[in-house]
């Protein structure tokens, strides 16, 4: 029958749909898919970039800024303030608009004219002999000499250990002496010097002094806390540097000079600055090739407080000390009045055991900013990667017209100040101040020892990942704004009458609205009838941290 198969026929295979009749297949399923393996990539991004995002918040800004402060110090030691030129000499980059007056020969005899025979910027020939024929015509700028490396001790040679270890070979020294007059102020003369050091290896440490002052805890017991009177004009500061080495021929490669410079801004009229400044190569030995090698100190005279009501306090003009890689601590300097006082560094602490003056500026960073300051207008605090911890005074005086702030700023690191608020004016009550505190993952803490009676004050302080304490001063008057994230924030405020400022019962009152969790916005004023909108203003701002402000 049609359609049937004989017992020796095989039936032909059925065709799959899409099969062309030449026998080649083509599957028309749909392909295998890695959506899987795609997620699991995708969810993994997803979570690094969290990842790292969290990261970058946590430590990004350390990470630039210590990118930031190497950076900072090559253009320090290779330009410096102004463009350089380069000492055909030695490969010594000296700073331009700076004139070399005179460099030390290292023979004691630094406050000498020079001779008439030499001029200055000064060679050093006399060490010529040192240098192979040719030196430094074909030396490029920025290359060594090939011989430059034999005048060099090696690593294996004079290292010094932790701890100051001796070294395993003879360490040598020399010292410059150099002094400068103190001109008296009241002819119109002034008082400026300029100390600064460039260099790969000038490093080391600055001291700054009073001969005759007493040790610091003897003259904090005595201290008055009126300004001291000075007689003016007396005596003269003596500078004293040295220099530790190991082979002789190191000399040859460092500056010591007396400078001269011309600090006013264009347009103005001519500021003589004078001072020292320290210069070597900008080639880099590596971090323990050299230790600390210079040794800088400068002395002011011994003053003595003048019962002469017409005298005039000593008064130094302006003050700056521009040395990288040198830690500076200043001593004892309360009878010494700086109307400008500049330091700076890179990598160093800053210390300052008693100083005053109009303005105060102490910047570093990668170091620890410490000490005590006392201001007339302006005190400014400032590094990176490190601590503040100071005890400042703030002082207005009666004529003064602008507020008396200070400015303490930092980041990745925390802030402990104490700030004294003081008033001239008669009474001793009244002033205008402004405080500001930044800083970032770390904690601030601000307390007011003592500040005048009706005084107004605008108050600062921020960080974020870490929690703020402020304590006000109990004759704070004004409004103040609490603001923290996920977080919260307390205020503890005494309302008795026994803690009035001016004796008369008057009891503290305070107005406090909750904006939301971690938000407060008030007032405080003593007595009745203070407006809302008077007196001085506190903002504290803190993310994920608790503050605490204190009435």
């Amino acid at each position: 029958m049609e359609g049937e198969l004989l017992p020796d026929q095989k039936r032909p295979p059925t065709p799959v749909p899409g099969t062309p009749k030449d026998g080649i297949t083509t599957d028309l399923r749909q392909p295998k898919t890695c959506g899987g393996k795609y997620r699991r990539v995708f969810y993994f991004m997803i979570a690094s970039a969290l990842l790292g995002l969290v990261l970058w918040i946590r430590h990004g800004e350390a990470f630039i800024a210590a990118i930031l402060s190497v950076e900072a110090f090559l253009s320090a030691s290779s330009k410096g303030d102004h463009d350089l030129h380069l000492d055909p000499d030695h490969l010594i980059a000296i700073p331009r608009g700076v004139t070399l007056l005179k460099c030390t020969d290292w023979d004691g005899q630094d406050d000498l004219p020079p001779s008439s025979d030499s001029s200055y910027p000064l060679s050093l020939d006399s060490l010529s002999s040192l240098f192979p024929p040719g030196y430094p015509s074909d030396v490029n700028r920025g290359q060594c000499d090939p011989h430059f490396n034999e005048f060099l001790p090696d690593k294996d040679q004079g290292k010094i250990g932790r701890g100051g270890a001796e070294l395993r070979m003879r360490r040598l020294t020399s010292s410059a002496h150099f002094t400068f007059p103190l001109n008296r102020t009241e002819n119109d003369k002034q008082n400026r010097f300029l100390f600064i050091s460039r260099g790969w290896w000038s490093a080391g440490r600055v001291n700054v002094f009073q001969r005759g002052v007493k040790s610091h805890q003897e003259a904090t017991s005595k201290a008055k806390s009126t300004i001291p009177t000075i007689r003016d004009g007396e005596g003269e500061v003596k500078v004293n540097v040295e220099i530790g080495y190991i082979h002789k021929e190191y000399l040859v490669y460092t500056k010591v000079c007396k400078i001269s410079v011309n600090t006013a801004k264009e347009g103005e009229e001519a500021k003589s600055s004078t001072g020292i400044g320290i210069f070597t190569p900008d080639v880099h030995r590596g971090p323990h090739d050299y230790a600390e090698p210079f040794y800088l100190t400068i002395e002011f005279p011994e003053t003595s407080p003048s019962r002469d009501a017409k005298s005039q306090p000593t008064t130094i003009t302006e003050f700056v000390s521009d040395m990288p890689l040198f830690s500076q601590n200043l001593g004892d300097l309360r009878s010494v009045y700086f109307e400008k006082l500049v330091v700076a560094s890179v990598n160093q602490p800053l210390k300052s055991v008693s100083v005053w003056g109009g303005t105060l500026i102490f910047r570093t960073i990668n170091a620890a900013v410490f000490g005590t300051f006392k201001a007339l207008k302006a005190i400014r605090l400032s590094t990176k990667n490190a601590a503040i911890e100071v005890d400042i005074e703030l002082v207005q005086t009666a004529d003064a017209l602008n507020s008396t702030i200070a400015d303490l700023v930092t980041a990745n690191g925390r802030i402990i100040a104490n700030a004294t608020l003081t008033s001239t004016s008669e009474g001793g009550t009244g002033g205008n101040f402004t405080v500001e505190l930044a800083t970032n993952k770390a904690a601030i803490t601000l307390a007011f020892p003592s500040a005048p009676i009706n005084h107004t004050l605008y108050l600062g302080a921020s960080t974020w990942l870490s929690p703020i304490k402020v304590d006000l001063p109990p004759t704070y008057e004004g409004s103040f704004s609490l603001k923290t994230a996920l977080a919260s924030a307390a205020l503890n405020a005494k309302r008795n009458t026994e803690g009035d400022p001016e004796g008369k019962g008057r009891r503290r009152e305070l107005e406090a609205l909750q904006r939301g969790y971690g938000k407060i916005e008030g007032a405080t004023w003593w007595g009745e009838g203070r407006k809302w909108d008077s007196g001085g203003h506190v903002k504290v701002g803190t993310t994920l941290s608790r503050i605490n402000l204190a009435l």
